[in-house]
């Protein structure tokens, strides 16, 4: 039931469009899709996860953004993380896209002269960083009803745990940071996001895709995440966003044109059945541009069309 299949490549990414027969469901089809491509195994080793995308004109962002800030990128990193997780939590936000933000890595790097000093066995020290990550089970807690597991969380979840690591040397006990070089870095073969205006430099940059659920309003669902963005941008001055798009906007603009081309309407009307047919003509005939109008958007009302670039 495939009708056509296109594909265009690029430097590092490929894009394969699918067009599907009249009257295929859209759900099974990305259903069906996807299965096939979970199947394939024969990737290269650095490719990433292929995305499979149902395209919809109602399933658009309607707030697209990026963001910047005058630190370091693994800041920039760690805040656009919070962030997106601020925004989800909207009750009017569906789910909130990412591009450019990287995965972040801890480099650990132990000093030679702490090596020669302590006589540090490298493969007992990742023994212990990587049990340091783990989380261990601490028993069940029973009830008359229920029963819960309880864990240790992980005793590491920041640049600064694995600095504060304590480490035994052959009973001197010592942190990580003194006989070791602790960053956290960008993995390598990531994709980049860059912002940039006129005159400036380009900046490694977040972009951000805000995307709606399918019963809010455009308007207020790019209101909401616009104010907690501000609200989350005021406690962090070092950071800043730039609208690259706001759907909410564009379908005012548009829906005000409308209107500015419905008195148009009305107003040629009234001039040109006047002078060639008469002041009643031309009343009379004036008010079925109104009443079109009312018609429209009562259809739409009673069968459930919103008010998007389609419709209008």
């Amino acid at each position: 039931k495939v009708k056509t299949v296109q594909s265009s490549s690029r430097d590092s990414v490929s894009i394969i469009n699918l067009e599907f027969e009249s009257g295929v469901d859209p759900e099974k089809a990305r259903g069906d899709v996807q299965s096939a491509v979970d199947g394939v195994n024969n990737l290269p080793q650095d490719a990433q996860i292929p995305k499979v995308i149902k395209l919809d004109f109602e399933n658009q962002p309607v707030w697209t953004f990026s963001l910047t800030n005058d630190g370091d990128t693994g800041s920039l990193m760690r805040y656009a993380r919070r962030l997106k997780d601020t925004i989800k939590d909207l009750s009017s936000i569906e789910n909130v896209e990412t591009s450019g933000l990287d995965e972040q890595q801890i480099q650990i790097i132990l000093k030679p002269q702490a090596i020669a000093t302590y006589g540090v066995n490298p493969q007992q020290l990742s023994q212990l960083v990587t049990s340091s990550l783990g989380s261990f089970p601490a028993g069940v807690v029973r009830t008359e009803k229920s029963s819960f597991s309880l864990s240790i969380d992980p005793a590491i979840s920041s640049v600064d745990d694995f600095r504060g690591l304590r480490v035994d040397l052959n009973g001197t006990v010592v942190p990580l940071s003194e006989i070791a070089t602790i960053t956290e870095q960008s993995k390598p073969d990531q994709q980049l996001s860059y912002f940039a205006k006129s005159n400036a430099s380009p900046q490694r940059a977040v972009t951000f895709y805000v995307f709606k659920t399918a019963s809010a309003n455009i308007d207020k669902a790019v209101e909401e995440a616009q104010k907690k963005t501000a609200e989350s941008i005021q406690d962090a001055p070092a950071f800043h966003t730039a609208t690259i798009s706001n759907t909410g906007e564009e379908i005012d603009a548009q829906f005000g044109e409308l209107v500015r081309d419905f008195w148009i309407i009305i107003v040629l009307i009234i001039i040109v059945l006047f002078i060639f047919l008469g002041l009643r003509q031309a009343l009379v005939a004036a008010i079925s541009a109104p009443l079109t109008f009312l018609i429209s958007f009562t259809v739409m009302q009673a069968t459930g069309i919103t008010l998007n670039f389609l419709s209008m």
